[in-house]
């Protein structure tokens, strides 16, 4: 006996489209904006038929249909809890990661030599494959087809497939190179398509799951980016309401320009005048009170605790307020290091000027980086649950590039804190993210 697939609503089985099976309404009908039928209880009877020898498991998920391949994907990626929350809160995306719910709805016009189906069978791979030598075939394979879908693939499919290969990228033990082309790449794609398209549908949903990588990338190239000029900050959340890590991100994304005019300032110091510097100075205790004043909001807005001590650890309420925590006081450690610096290479501006030597208080600079630093190790241990899956894992990736960094500065104050943040990415790497020991310690 063999039923229908209970899973399929109806609209979507009348459309021969595919359907994640989601109540009440399922992922593709919300997204396009058409009524969900519900979903049938019939019977079809059919002979039965003996059961296939067992397959390898990589064998087995060729064979699987694409459906399932991508509850695969959702399920390893998103944690659980996340995913029940978005099915009923389809206005707000509250993890960056939730994009790849946009994938059941994208790859059912698809056939199986398609970019999209390529890059997620590469993806589902390399998450369910111990065998290298599978997970690079695969990923070999998508990579030829994204080359040639440039010229021939629709620019929505080319962006998801290009963000499903980035997180191939994360579990592949290589260089850092090619996950940096792949970020580039999107950010290109994004950017001819502008900010106007980016506010509502599926692209929207895949511009939210981008941003942070593209932010952060900005942060480790100390460049500015196009996301920072105001319709890029505004309109693509003028529809839907941004999460408190966009917010976030908002207030943040001018950070990386100040980091180029820094890097200016200190090549050539002669060159510079005491206004520039004054100047920079400013625009990064501009850049604090910004980051400071949204930290206060949190706690006020908050209906609960934030985040609270647990032992020796932090906990959260949940993985959204994990990662803005860490990644406010990630930022706080940048702009307090940057003025650091600017007061190093120009004491006699900066130190000897009331105006700002009243505003920063550069003896105290040391211990509140440690701090801070400190306070994102302390919550590794919640990001790093089980139950987290992949998601929670691989955003502690930028936090802890810069906490290392840090902590190495600062010699041997801050060795056991050094060593710390190896342990964990000796723990990412179990976790099946092998790129972790590239990109935290910053291995070209």
């Amino acid at each position: 006996m063999k039923t229908k697939q209970k899973s399929v609503c109806q609209t979507c089985r009348k459309r021969k489209l595919g359907c994640d099976g989601k109540r009440p309404g399922c992922s593709q009908c919300v997204l396009t904006g058409r009524e969900c039928d519900g979903y049938t209880t019939s019977w079809t009877f059919i002979p039965q038929k003996a059961q296939p020898q067992s397959l390898p498991k990589t064998q087995e998920l060729r064979l699987q249909p694409s459906n399932d391949i991508i509850q695969l994907v959702i399920n390893s990626y998103i944690p659980g809890s996340e995913i029940t929350a978005n099915t009923s809160d389809h206005t707000q995306s509250r993890i960056c990661g939730s994009w790849v719910e946009a994938l059941p709805v994208l790859h059912c016009r698809h056939t199986p030599n398609s970019v999209l189906f390529t890059a997620i069978q590469a993806l589902s791979t390399s998450i369910i494959s111990k065998n290298a030598l599978d997970c690079l075939q695969s990923y070999q394979v998508a990579i030829q087809t994204l080359r040639k879908s440039f010229t021939t693939g629709h620019d929505v499919d080319v962006i998801a497939a290009i963000m499903c290969l980035t997180l191939v990228e994360v579990m592949l033990p290589e260089s850092a190179s090619a996950l940096t082309a792949h970020i580039k790449g999107v950010g290109l794609v994004l950017q001819a398509h502008g900010a106007e398209s980016c506010k509502s549908g599926v692209l929207h949903k895949l511009f939210v799951g981008f941003r942070p990588l593209l932010i952060t990338e900005a942060f480790r190239h100390r460049m500015p980016i196009f996301l920072a000029q105001e319709d890029w900050i505004n309109v693509p959340f003028s529809v839907f309401t941004p999460s408190p890590m966009q917010n976030l991100l908002s207030r943040s994304v001018g950070i990386p320009a100040l980091l180029q005019r820094i890097d200016t300032l200190l090549d050539t110091p002669c060159q510079q005048t005491p206004d520039e510097v004054r100047e920079t100075f400013f625009s990064f205790i501009d850049a604090m009170r910004n980051l400071e004043a949204l930290e206060t909001s949190l706690h006020l807005q908050a209906e609960s605790k934030t985040h609270w001590s647990r032992g020796a650890d932090i906990w959260y309420p949940n993985v959204t307020m994990a990662n803005v925590h860490t990644h406010l006081w990630t930022f706080k450690i940048i702009c307090l290091t940057e003025m650091e610096r600017l007061g190093l290479f120009f004491p006699c501006i900066i130190l000897e000027d009331a105006s700002l030597s009243s505003r920063f208080q550069f003896d105290h600079v040391q211990a509140d980086t440690v701090e801070l630093g400190r306070h994102i190790c302390q919550s590794m241990e919640y990001l790093l649950q089980d139950e987290m899956k992949l998601f929670g894992p691989a955003s502690t990736f930028f936090p802890l590039r810069v906490v290392y960094e840090r902590f190495l500065a600062m010699g041997d104050r801050c060795k056991e804190d050094a060593g710390y943040v190896e342990g964990v990415v000796g723990r990412l790497v179990g976790k099946g993210l092998r790129s972790a020991p590239v990109i935290i310690f910053d291995v070209e």
